[in-house]
């Protein structure tokens, strides 16, 4: 049986959690804690658990120190994060600051568990959401083309003169499509030599003449 630990400030969630959990005969729940110092205190006492579920719901200012005092005190200890942030950057800083998963919080019972029993036998796991997301994103290479009089604009390009004409910052948009700011720059500046202008004002003025952005 995993034993495992909810650190979890929202009550509603929690006693989601905890009523899942409860209906399997392979999981109990042997602590809650509303937040991160909590459980470095249950860890610091010697408590026996599997797994660690932690809730994160914020997009910007999250103090990860509890993650990083917990993997340091329990190194081999799963923590899943659940959180209803589809960010690139918090993704990320979670995983590097030791987490072994990454959870929508809309997920489904299923893949919860899988999630949970993947994860306790040392593997890794973010949720199927945002898996398809970064790999659509990164990897699928639209045959589409939008054709303007400078010539043919693939989907991602397209994609990239809207997020632009709509006023979004390099790292807004590395976020919104799963890549790092450097890559976007990089797009950014090909688009820029493709339109033959040199600025984004004139971009996204080429862009609207050509109908290529709404």
């Amino acid at each position: 049986m995993l034993k495992i630990i909810i650190v979890e400030s929202h009550i509603i969630i929690l006693d989601h959690l905890k009523t899942l959990l409860s209906d399997q005969t392979a999981f109990k729940v042997v602590e809650v804690v509303s937040a991160g110092n909590g459980l470095v205190e249950l860890l610091l006492s010697g408590i026996s658990v599997d797994l660690i579920m932690a809730g994160l719901y914020k997009t910007r200012g999250n103090n990860l120190e509890w993650l990083l005092e917990a993997k340091r005190l329990r190194p081999g200890l799963p923590i899943l994060v659940i959180s209803n942030v589809a960010i690139a950057t918090q993704i990320r800083e979670v995983f590097l600051a030791g987490a072994s998963g990454y959870l929508l919080s809309n997920i489904g019972r299923d893949e919860l568990f899988f999630c949970i029993r993947h994860t306790a036998l040392g593997g890794e796991y973010i949720s199927s959401q945002l898996a398809v997301r970064a790999f659509k994103e990164q990897f699928f290479s639209p045959q589409q083309n939008f054709l303007s009089e400078n010539g043919r604009y693939s989907v991602m390009e397209v994609r990239l003169l809207q997020a632009i004409s709509d006023g979004l910052s390099s790292q807004e948009i590395a976020d919104t499509f799963f890549l790092s700011r450097r890559s976007i720059e990089s797009r950014r500046a090909a688009l820029l030599a493709k339109a033959g202008v040199t600025n984004t004002a004139s971009l996204i003025k080429f862009a609207a003449l050509n109908g290529l952005v709404n």
